[in-house]
């Protein structure tokens, strides 16, 4: 009886690795499938905000739109446009351009392409068209 309890248990340990490998060869396939399907899809999402008296609110919605991007591995670039920029919006874009090259500061809106997502953050309508 004690060598068919040994049986038992060797079956059991070989049922329990066979199990554990498959879980790893099924996470193995999701991972390689989620890398070539996201190489496909790394078209650039381009974001121009649209600054009219938001000034306070800008480095947020740039830190958010970042940060949802960096998630979901979507490469990113945003424009800031202003009217009327002043010291503290154009040193912070400047800031963040020379870490991360990705947001640019315009006075005017010029060149908007079919792909570009507009939001004007005096619209309330408008923030609705932001990843998060």
């Amino acid at each position: 009886m004690h060598t068919m309890c040994k049986e038992g248990v060797s079956t059991m340990i070989k049922l329990l690795l066979f199990v554990i490998g498959c879980y790893i060869i099924a996470a193995a396939v999701v991972h390689v499938y989620y890398y070539f399907s996201s190489r496909q899809q790394s078209t650039k999402r381009h974001y121009i905000l649209l600054d009219y008296e938001q000034q306070d609110s800008i480095e947020w919605y740039y830190r958010s739109i970042k940060r949802f991007s960096h998630w979901m591995g979507i490469p990113i670039q945003i424009t800031v446009v202003n009217t009327q920029p002043n010291g503290d919006l154009l040193q912070m874009v400047d800031r963040w351009s020379r870490n991360n090259h990705d947001i640019v500061l315009n006075d005017r809106v010029s060149g908007i392409s079919d792909q570009a997502i507009v939001i004007d953050l005096s619209k309330q309508d408008d923030l609705c068209k932001l990843p998060f």
